[in-house]
């Protein structure tokens, strides 16, 4: 959220290139989709130290059930106990959004419905 601006300049350089899935293969999937990496670095310096920023965390999974929570929460309000699973996802995501609250930022989880 906040590295040092040569940090920030290495990570960005390396936006240039395309995708490389877990597996190693190398796509053709761009990592920037509008405007290039010199501009990138531009916007976020002067974003990175605007007291105004917004800043926003996403995880995006597809193994992930909104309902499935739902439910599980459900179950422990009518006093079942929880599956040990959903309690490790349930520390998981506290943690998350703990973490993001630290570093001044909304958290969103981005799952299945």
């Amino acid at each position: 959220m906040s590295l040092p601006p040569e940090s920030m300049e290495a990570k960005i350089r390396g936006w240039n290139n395309k995708y490389v899935s877990g597996s190693g293969v190398k796509t053709r999937i761009k990592r920037i989709v509008r405007g290039d990496a010199d501009e990138l670095m531009n916007e976020f310096a002067q974003v990175r130290l605007a007291p105004d920023a917004i800043r926003r965390v996403f995880i995006v999974t597809s193994s992930l059930s909104r309902g499935a929570v739902e439910e599980a929460l459900k179950e422990v309000a009518a006093g079942q106990a929880p599956d040990p699973y959903f309690v490790q996802l349930y520390w998981l995501l506290m943690s998350f959004f703990s973490a993001c609250t630290e570093m001044n930022a909304h958290g969103y989880v981005i799952c299945q419905t």
